[in-house]
């Protein structure tokens, strides 16, 4: 508890790979090191509005090659590709070798982390006032974090655990109980008593009588 891992590193070489590819010696490391970063920075301000979601470098023997990884590649291409031959030529200047620049297509931006949390920082931006390009707004610097869950990822050599069979239905299960309700239009039959007979009663009016009573039960038939 308590222990602060880096989340890159805790995953390196099992579910994610290096995002700078190169071998420098000992007094060429550093040098190498700002350049990436200084790469970097120069591209996240450049191509803002190109929803990049990570940028490769790789160095093989004297050159460079940079991967784009982009949901709006034409943004980064531009018309006649012009746009993109002038940030080879920018970033060939500021590395001092030949740099060739590939642009590979995000084909599912909404469930990429990095791009949902640009998205999220830049509708903060046109809610909030803020200073600069970073989300620094006068209340302070707003930080998001998106984690988007892809579904569990085993390392290799590891044991997955079967997946449980699914539960029945709570309409089945209550079918099942003793007594349950039956579907429309069954009936069940009530069993008769042994010995016993259906009586049928009616009714029969008596007839009126003479005199008196006969007016009375007359008015009274009536009145009813």
């Amino acid at each position: 508890m308590g222990q602060k891992i880096h989340p890159t590193g805790f995953r390196l070489a099992v579910t994610r790979g290096w995002a700078s590819r190169w071998y420098a010696p000992s007094t060429q490391y550093a040098k190498m090191l700002s350049e990436d970063i200084m790469v970097r920075e120069y591209l996240a301000k450049r191509l803002k509005n190109a929803s990049v979601s990570r940028v490769l470098i790789e160095r093989p023997a004297k050159n460079a090659r940079i991967t784009i990884y982009s949901a709006r590649p034409g943004v980064v291409i531009g018309k006649k590709g012009e746009d993109i031959e002038n940030l080879k030529a920018e970033l060939a200047k500021r590395l001092g070798v030949p740099v060739a620049v590939d642009i590979e297509e995000v084909r599912k931006p909404e469930i990429d982390a990095q791009l949902i949390a640009d998205s999220i920082t830049q509708q903060l931006e046109k809610r909030i006032q803020f200073r600069t390009s970073e989300a620094k707004t006068t209340y302070g610097v707003i930080g998001v974090k998106v984690w988007v869950y892809k579904g569990d990822t085993p390392a290799k050599g590891a044991i997955v655990p079967a997946k449980a069979e699914p539960a029945a239905p709570e309409e089945d299960r209550r079918n099942r109980r003793p007594g349950a309700a039956r579907p429309s239009g069954a009936r069940r039959a009530a069993p008769a008593a042994d010995g016993e007979k259906s009586v049928a009663v009616k009714r029969v009016r008596k007839p009126a009588q003479s005199g008196g009573t006969s007016g009375g039960a007359s008015g009274g038939a009536t009145g009813a």
